[in-house]
């Protein structure tokens, strides 16, 4: 009987452990995609969303600035050469051009992707007008020219700024889900690190249940021996 007993309690305590030990393995398997997730999420907030958008502001100051350079040409009613200003806005498209580049190697969702063609498109049209401008100014008249940045130009950098705008808030959009989504992670990694922490309290209550139930069977046995 005694034997049949420790039998019994061994098989019991092979099946909990080995349920135990499972469950564990899971739970890790689980915590560590979990931490791999947090990871990659906050790389992809620093790496893909924060530095993009400095990026973007340093597009939009260039933007500003080409707007400035243009404004201060036609307000000045002194002849003027295109030459200086003609080199002033290549060096802000060269730089825009360079951040766009640097923003496209990063990682996009299908809204972003969207957003970025479209500013591309209209970067590619003020470029274009802003030739055509100068063109003017070179062969026609300085009048000529402000006609076509009135008409056109400026339009077409308040539609890039305003596109910009909206690649921003998209990108700060993203960056938001990102956090939320680090959030559910963090509290099922928690979740996880408790389910461990019951399964090991109740092991060791288990195993203490089997000492102290086999310590009784062994009293009961010498008692049994004695009489």
């Amino acid at each position: 009987m005694k034997l049949t007993y420790f039998i019994q309690q061994k098989i019991k305590l092979a099946t909990l452990l080995t349920c135990s030990m499972a469950i564990i393995l899971v739970t890790n398997i689980l915590w560590k995609n979990n931490l791999e997730d947090i990871d990659k999420s906050f790389s992809s907030i620093y790496n893909d969303r924060l530095i993009p958008v400095r990026d973007l502001f340093y597009v939009a100051k260039n933007l500003h600035t080409k707007e400035l350079l243009m404004e201060q040409f036609f307000a000045d009613d002194d002849a003027q050469e295109t030459t200086k200003l003609r080199a002033q806005l290549n060096l802000s498209n060269a730089k825009v051009d360079s951040l766009i580049s640097k923003y496209e190697k990063t990682y996009f969702v299908e809204e972003e992707l969207v957003c970025l063609k479209t500013l591309k498109s209209k970067l590619e049209n003020y470029f274009e007008t802003e030739e055509s401008i100068l063109f003017a100014i070179d062969h026609g008249s300085k009048e000529a020219g402000r006609a076509i940045y009135l008409k056109e130009g400026k339009g077409l950098i308040e539609d890039t700024e305003f596109q910009l705008r909206a690649l921003i808030n998209v990108q700060s959009a993203v960056g938001q889900d990102l956090i939320k989504d680090s959030k559910v992670d963090i509290s099922s990694s928690g979740l996880l690190a408790t389910i461990q922490i019951v399964i090991v309290l109740l092991i060791g209550i288990f195993i203490y249940a089997l000492i102290y139930s086999s310590k009784v069977v062994n009293q009961r046995s010498e008692k049994f021996n004695l009489n």
